[in-house]
């Protein structure tokens, strides 16, 4: 239901016009407002009595009394409530009285004003529950924990729950019911930051499954505000296994390669060349610097960033590249990593190109023969598409329309045999079409999926159109407009009738190609690394 429709309704209200002359007890009505009360018009005999019938049993209490405190005192009341026509109809009105008093004070008359506003109730009704069904259809198919608290931390919605309970049982107790001591602590620091200061916060919690293997989370909570008020909090969690196993791997790398250094120096220049070429095809940007932060080395990811030859970053400094603020913060982290000893990871402004873009950091400190630190080894990767994600997933009805904007994916519906309904997010960046073109069906969802991977997607295609509520989880390949492949993650679930029949299909699906070349790189690198040992031994 869009603005203009509410516009069109408010031009629309009936208005009707009534007085009321308290001593004598009798009232004049307008003719319009004989017609909201379902009245003929010029028919003001016993008007009062037909008001007070008139209104619904629910609501007569809080009129009378509004009514009867007004006549006490000097201010006017106004007051939503319903009535009930003699068709049995049931209407909203806005019901507006002042009282008139004579010489002496005392209440002379009441005059006032009834306006319907019934229809203007229903379109925004109507309005709010479809901006809820679009929320909701977003969250539901994230891959994210979303959970939204009250300010005494109980959970009024959830969209993912453990798989031994349901989001019924769930709703209505306390968040803290469901985590160790250690994480609840955590927990409830960062929530009641947030309800206090509006300001967002983060902490990280961990996991074992039933198999025994240990998960990482990371978890956002944000502010719920309603007119200005802060009325809860938002928590949104995501899982970093993957990226936590990712940096243990490069920690590994680095501590073998330092391992190679000490033992075989007569190899060194081979081995270096068998890592730089390792450096030079990973995504990520990596910078070697020595203990008073001067650069040493980088691969040409990083060069790139800051304009300059890898091979001429030897003895610049961050001064060479960033704004000063931005600089005195980068050298104060490599302090604080080299005189802890520990790995540190930040999550940072970095500038690119003149703009300022968000990565995620982490920094550990290199040791010499003699186990003392002699300079800083860095890695980074850009994490502002996430950070967009998570700022979007925290705002009102206007953050969800600017979320749907920079949504990173493709959410989707359509009927049980894919004739599409709606695609959103980032269409036309992962598949090269745009959304009209695939919402009309040129082409066909099945006609850009890979060939070779068509007959895996067919074979679960007959559940989807058949088992009810019957979910999938799957990576395939797609074939962009322009020819490229990319990889593609999604999520997909059928929705059944009232008599349990699937009859659609929504879900949503990310591009997931930077991660497939990632892990085809860490393979590489295994086996660059397992070759090296070879080679010494």
């Amino acid at each position: 239901m869009n603005g203009k429709k509410l516009k069109d309704t408010r031009r629309t209200l009936s208005r009707g016009n009534w007085e009321w002359n308290i001593k004598d007890n009798s009232e004049t009505w307008s003719d319009e407002q004989c017609r909201i009360f379902g009245f003929q018009p010029n028919g003001n005999e016993a008007a009062c009595r037909r008001f007070v019938d008139s209104i619904h049993p629910d609501d007569k209490e809080k009129v009378l009394s509004a009514v009867d405190a007004a006549i006490s005192n000097t201010a006017p009341y106004q007051i939503e409530c319903r009535i009930v026509r003699p068709t049995q109809e049931v209407r909203i009105i806005l019901s507006q009285g002042e009282v008139i008093r004579d010489e002496d004070g005392q209440p002379e008359k009441m005059v006032g004003t009834f306006i319907d506003v019934t229809d203007q109730r229903l379109t925004e009704n109507e309005a709010v529950r479809e901006s809820e069904a679009k929320w909701r259809s977003l969250t539901e198919y994230s891959p994210d924990h979303i959970i939204l608290l009250d300010e005494e931390a109980r959970i009024r919605y959830i969209n993912h729950t453990a798989p031994y309970l349901t989001k019924e049982e769930v709703v209505g107790t306390s968040i803290y019911d469901y985590f160790s001591a250690s994480d609840v602590e955590m927990m409830r620091m960062s929530v009641e930051i947030t309800l206090k200061t509006g300001e967002a916060s983060e902490y990280e919690t961990r996991c074992y499954t039933k198999k025994g293997d240990m998960k990482f989370f990371e978890s956002r909570v944000g502010a719920v505000k309603k007119d200005g008020e802060i009325t809860g909090v938002s928590i949104s969690t995501r899982d970093v296994t993957e990226r936590k196993k990712a940096d243990r791997e490069l920690k590994k790398m680095k501590e073998h390669l330092e391992e190679l250094v000490e033992e075989r120096t007569t190899e060194l220049k081979k081995s270096e060349e068998k890592y730089k070429i390792l450096l030079e095809n990973l995504p990520q940007r990596i910078f070697l610097k020595d203990k008073d932060s001067v650069y040493i080395s980088c691969n040409e990811n990083f060069s790139q960033d800051v304009s300059i030859d890898a091979d001429l970053i030897c003895g610049k400094t961050d001064f060479d590249f960033f704004n000063k603020d931005l600089a005195k913060k980068y050298r104060a982290d490599d302090k604080r990593v080299m005189l802890s000893g520990e790995t540190h990871e930040i999550e940072e402004n970095y500038i690119q190109d003149g703009k300022e873009l968000f990565v995620h950091t982490v920094k550990t400190p290199v040791y010499n023969a003699d186990h003392k630190v002699t300079g800083v080894l860095g890695i980074f990767w850009d994490i502002t598409e996430r950070k967009q994600v998570e700022k979007a997933l925290h705002k009102s009805e206007e953050g969800y329309r600017l979320f749907v904007e920079n949504f990173q994916g493709i959410a989707f519906q359509s009927k049980i045999h894919y004739r599409p309904e709606f695609f959103q997010g980032k269409v036309s960046a992962i598949t090269g079409y745009t959304k009209k073109e695939l919402e009309s069906g040129k082409p066909r969802w099945d006609q850009i999926i890979h060939t070779d991977d068509l007959p895996f997607i067919k074979e679960r295609a007959e559940k989807l159109r058949t088992k009810p509520n019957f979910s999938d989880d799957r990576e395939y390949r797609i074939i962009r407009k322009d020819g490229k492949i990319r990889w593609v993650h999604e999520v997909i679930q059928n929705i059944c009738d009232e008599w349990g029949k699937p009859t659609l299909l929504q879900g949503a699906l990310f591009d997931i190609t930077e991660r497939k070349k990632v892990d085809k790189e860490l393979q590489e690198a295994r086996k660059t690394a397992e070759e090296a040992n070879r080679a010494k031994s």
